[in-house]
């Protein structure tokens, strides 16, 4: 997910150098667990391993940049 929201905030920052107008982007994603992890800034020890990756997800998230949704596949 975090390679993902990489992708698409390098591809909003070129769109906006560009000065192409665009939307704020919605991810979907199939995990539930992603998505709580990611809406809810509370950390618990179960998740000490992916602190990075869940920290710039959970930025993106909360500053509203980007929507992370889940949908059942």
């Amino acid at each position: 997910m975090a390679l993902f929201v990489v992708e698409v905030t390098w591809i909003l920052s070129l769109l906006f150098e560009l000065k192409v107008s665009h939307a704020s982007p919605v991810i979907l994603c199939d995990n539930t667990s992603i998505v709580a992890l990611a809406h809810n800034p509370v950390l618990h020890s179960r998740t000490k391993h992916m602190e990075l990756d869940l920290f710039f997800v959970q930025e993106k998230v909360l500053l509203g940049s980007k929507k992370l949704l889940y949908f059942y596949s």
